[in-house]
């Protein structure tokens, strides 16, 4: 009834959608005519057909009476017209993705051009390096979340693209081609590298994959795909960075320093850096850097000269010192990066502090701080100028403007603090270098905070997370 009068029956929801340019065709894979005439001995899950099949007008392929395959309805200008390879492989690949292409707008696949295989797999395997990574990373989950279509045009993929077979060669074969980076696998090996987080399981597989003996020759064409070469060259800069103090002048230090960042600097920007697997590498850039700017020298001159240069170059030096340092991950780590600042750096801190010495005999802080209503006044304990550097850095979408200033002597909380408040109190000297109020005591805690609210200032603690008044100060 249905195929004889559709405009009379109520057709379910997913059919109506469909129209006269899209008409159903129902595929009964392994089920002849001929099957359908013999009532007698019929399926009784085919019964229902058996009249259809009496008063029907069958649509035979362009060979005779021979009923159409996928293949040859698809193919024939007689059928959808679309043009397939007619090699096994194509052939092949058609019957895995037969259910994801009958769901695609013929237009579209005719502008595909030919469909061969590689097309054809392309419906179900949208991105197949992707896959392959997912795979490598975590095999058996990998396999369990594709289709039978999806997976059997990713091996077919794999055996066309990267000469290898999934279900049987395994993980650790493709790990070594991966590695070696060879024709379609250089694109792999990229992707692995623009995202290599998202694999987390691939370092180690890479390791256990790594070639041994002469299988390159005297040389490894891609000794930076295996994370133990890596580490091997953590091991020699190690050494290297620990020795640099048996230099016998700075000279010598600082040239043996821009070698190492220069033979280490492949590291530094590879997929190990990237990980955080090469801290040495990128220690050694910072440290290569200061020794330049080291080698410049300090400003010699009056106060005003000396504090310029350190707020425009100076203190640039510091900076590189404390990055240095921060990308040590263990304590051998630190002992090398130590033994290379104590080699190029102290001599540096010893002049700079000598140059400034000779000019600040008569060195006074600057205090106090005009702040106008409706400003609010963030203040950072222990913000040395290199990393308030860094803030204004990461500031730098704002409109910002970075002022250095002297600081009140000695350079701790105790002093520091009271001399940036936004009051006029005047403050003397107290014991232990702190402030003083003129009752003799310190200028910290709730002595400071009463200073401020006496002084109009209002006091919001940082962890109260407290609203004061934006006409205030």
């Amino acid at each position: 009834t249905v195929l004889a009068a559709p405009d009379k029956v109520e057709l379910p929801a997913i059919m109506a959608e469909h129209n006269a340019r899209n008409p159903w065709v129902i595929y009964l894979p392994g089920i002849a005519r001929s099957a359908l005439t013999d009532v007698t001995s019929l399926d009784g899950a085919l019964v229902p057909l058996a009249d259809a099949a009496l008063r029907s007008a069958w649509w035979p392929s362009a060979h005779g009476q021979a009923p159409w395959t996928p293949h040859s309805f698809l193919g024939s200008k007689h059928g959808v017209g679309l043009d397939l390879g007619g090699d096994a492989k194509s052939k092949s690949a058609l019957a895995s993705v037969l259910e994801r292409l009958l769901a695609e707008d013929v237009e579209d696949l005719r502008r595909m051009g030919r469909l061969d295989a590689a097309r054809l797999h392309s419906l179900v395997m949208t991105d197949s390096v992707r896959t392959l990574l997912q795979w490598l990373d975590e095999p058996e989950a990998t396999v369990s979340s594709l289709g039978r279509a999806q997976w059997g045009a990713f091996v077919e993929t794999c055996r066309t693209t990267y000469g290898f077979d999934p279900a049987k060669d395994g993980v650790l074969t493709a790990a070594g081609q991966l590695g070696a980076r060879l024709g379609a696998w250089s694109v792999a090996w990229a992707r692995f590298t623009d995202s290599p987080r998202r694999y987390p399981n691939i370092p180690a597989l890479l390791d256990k994959a790594r070639p041994g003996g002469t299988l390159f020759g005297d040389t490894d064409p891609h000794p930076d795909s295996w994370p133990s070469w890596n580490k091997e060259q953590e091991d020699d800069l190690r050494r290297a960075l620990a020795a640099l103090g048996t230099k016998p002048d700075l000279g010598q230090v600082r040239a043996a320093l821009k070698e190492l960042a220069t033979a280490h600097v492949r590291r530094e920007e590879s997929v190990w850096g990237e990980l955080g697997q090469a801290p040495l590498a990128q220690a050694t850039a910072c440290l290569a850097e200061q020794a330049d700017l080291t080698a410049i020298g300090v400003a010699s001159g009056e106060l005003g000269a000396m504090v310029e240069w350190y707020a425009s170059d100076g203190y640039k030096i510091d900076d590189l010192a404390m990055r240095a340092f921060a990308l040590a991950t263990s304590a051998a780590d630190r002992s090398a990066i130590c033994a290379a600042l104590h080699a190029v750096y102290d001599p540096w801190l010893d002049e700079t502090a000598r140059a400034f010495q000779t000019v600040a005999l008569d060195y006074g802080g600057q205090i106090g701080l005009d702040v106008r209503p409706g400003t609010c006044v963030v203040f950072v304990d222990a913000l040395r100028f290199d990393l308030a550097q860094r803030l204004a850095r990461r500031l730098a979408p704002l409109s910002l403007t970075t002022r250095p200033r002297l600081a009140a002597f000695p350079t701790v909380t105790a002093t520091g603090q009271p001399a940036v408040a936004p009051v006029t109190a005047k403050w003397q000297a107290g014991p232990a270098f702190d402030a003083a109020d003129n009752q003799g005591r310190s200028v910290k805690g709730q002595v400071f905070r009463n200073a401020l609210v006496d002084g109009g200032v209002q006091f919001l603690d940082w962890k109260a997370a407290e609203t004061g008044d934006p006409a205030g100060v």
